[in-house]
């Protein structure tokens, strides 16, 4: 049976990662559930623990996505609105931006417990 996780505050985002030529990374983004944790940077705050939920298996650079994201340390809730503009980090280094959509509470179900 799945294993279903506790419902937890979500955000339905659009983003872009950059180009390389534009300070971005050097290649795209390969996910798998949970498995990429950038920081988020919004309002010049960084907030640690941001997790891509829900995406594309491979996301290109310079390519626009809708993805979930989520906060799996530190706080449970985030004073985060739609309409809000971020960015994610990998260490110093900007690589995407993006806009909040849509703010919500889910239970997840972790796809390697199937």
């Amino acid at each position: 049976m799945p294993k279903t996780l506790d419902p937890i505050e979500y955000y339905r985002v659009r983003l872009r990662f950059l180009a390389t030529d534009e300070g971005g990374r050097n290649g795209p983004i390969h996910w798998t559930f949970a498995n990429y944790r950038p920081d988020f940077k919004v309002s010049g705050d960084v907030f640690h623990g941001a997790v891509l939920m829900d995406a594309p298996h491979e996301i290109a650079l310079g390519q626009e996505v809708e993805v979930e994201l989520a906060f799996w340390c530190c706080d449970s809730k985030h004073p985060f609105r739609p309409g809000d503009e971020f960015y994610l980090n990998e260490g110093p280094k900007r690589v995407a931006e993006g806009t909040i959509l849509e703010k919500g509470i889910k239970s997840y179900v972790r796809p390697d417990s199937v």
